[in-house]
């Protein structure tokens, strides 16, 4: 007989999101020949995979491509944003509709089109025949598609992609899980071009910029649309459309996602999020950064773990083991996003946990730097290590060999046991 193989991260995520709605916009961009056809496979594999999906797609180039067919004269973009009058929405904006239209009912019948009879619009007068949604007339917002036009009485008007996204998360946003951008550069990317995997919404201002990030251009306005729509969805992310996927998939994501601060909930995890911290274990034992725990030693830690999580997305989290004479062992911190906030709620969580447990009194944490042939570079790492703690709030008392030595600080039998020859790690403490 054979033995049970265990869920796959990318099954594990599915059934996490089993049932959900993801709200995924795409841009005309997204929506060009060379990149339509991953798009498709991904969003067609989301829904086989029991999620729902609402899909607005922009038509920017598209409605480019359809004016230049008859005019010379390039379309008038202040902002970046088209002006239409009545010969663009008649030469550019309704044709380049009507064309994605057919292609998305043909690739992708899984999905209704929603028509722009159903989207009631105001008129935003600045910009001529341009929608501001108002109203979506839907039953249910789920597997559906909607498009870059809407009306306003007898008027057929445009309508700009992440206006529709606005619309929809003020009328569905309680029945909508998480919103995903489609951008040409899949997120948010720092000054030395790594991408930023998480961004607290306390540290994005109102006009899409960030507290420590420089942000510029299109990403700027994408930024100023997750900070609007944080409070009602709770996360809001960015990636490619062929990274889609692994977006939701993967405990690291492939963008960028904004998470509303004040929404993060920590608790113990469910049987969905113990597999997805045993995925996250193999790979921190694979990469160094944690070690090899006995089957009982793993055991502890997921009966004592706790899971930080926005909605349905874990974030990080830690264990909390009570010891001997009152004290209780941070372990196995962890999270995917560095350098970005998230260890920080993680040690403040961690630390109001413990000051909920009756009777103890310590608690402190033992971190080992990774071993590296380079002096130098493993002095760089305790740094980093020292510099962490001592932001959450703990106070380092040094290597633990020498800790047990000096028999200034009373220690559970663990730590006195400890075979510090085979491992000497830096102890941290927080007292209450």
């Amino acid at each position: 007989m054979n033995k049970p193989q265990a869920p796959t991260q990318a099954q594990t995520y599915c059934d996490l999101y089993s049932g959900e709605t993801i709200l995924i916009k795409a841009s005309g961009k997204e929506m060009l020949p060379n990149k339509l056809s991953a798009l498709v496979d991904n969003i067609k594999s989301l829904i086989a995979n029991g999620i729902h999906v609402i899909f607005v797609f922009g038509g920017g180039d598209q409605i480019d491509e359809e004016w230049h067919k008859t005019h010379s004269e390039p379309r008038k973009k202040p902002d970046g944003v088209g002006e239409t009058s009545e010969k663009v929405l008649n030469d550019g904006v309704i044709p380049a509709y009507t064309k994605l239209r057919e292609q998305i009912e043909s690739l992708l019948p899984e999905l209704t089109v929603i028509d722009p009879s159903q989207i009631e619009c105001d008129i935003d007068d600045s910009k001529g025949l341009v929608g501001i949604p108002t109203e979506f007339r839907i039953e249910t917002p789920q597997d559906i598609a909607i498009g870059f036009m809407g009306h306003k009485d007898e008027q057929q008007l445009n309508v700009n992609g992440d206006d529709q996204v606005r619309g929809l998360v003020k009328q569905f946003g309680d029945q909508i899980n998480a919103v995903i951008m489609l951008t040409d550069i899949g997120g948010v990317v720092d000054d030395e071009g790594k991408r930023v995997n998480i961004i607290l919404s306390h540290e994005m201002n109102d006009d899409g910029t960030h507290k420590r990030i420089k942000i510029t251009g299109g990403m700027k306005k994408k930024l100023k649309v997750g900070k609007q729509i944080l409070p009602d969805i709770g996360k809001f992310a960015m990636t490619t459309g062929s990274l889609l996927q692994e977006e939701i998939e993967s405990w690291r994501g492939s963008g960028t996602l904004c998470v509303q601060t004040d929404q993060l909930s920590c608790s113990p995890p469910n049987q969905r999020e113990i597999e997805i911290f045993m995925q996250v274990y193999q790979d921190f034992v694979a990469s160094g950064d944690f070690r090899n725990r006995t089957p009982n030693e793993l055991q502890e830690i997921i009966d004592h773990h706790f899971i930080l999580r926005i909605k349905n997305s874990p974030l990080g989290g830690f264990s909390l083991i009570p010891r001997e004479e009152e004290y209780v062992e941070m372990s196995v911190l962890w999270s995917g996003y560095l350098n970005n906030g998230i260890g920080k709620i993680l040690g403040e969580e961690a630390k109001r946990k413990f000051g909920e447990m009756a009777n103890a009194r310590t608690l402190f944490a033992l971190t080992t730097p990774k071993d590296h042939d380079d002096v130098f570079e493993n002095f760089e790492e305790r740094v980093k290590i020292i510099r962490r703690f001592l932001r959450y709030g703990f106070s380092m008392q040094g290597y633990l060999k020498d800790v047990r030595g000096s028999y200034q600080i009373k220690l559970p039998k663990m730590l006195k046991e400890y075979d510090v020859e085979k491992r000497n790690p830096l102890m941290f403490t927080y007292r209450k």
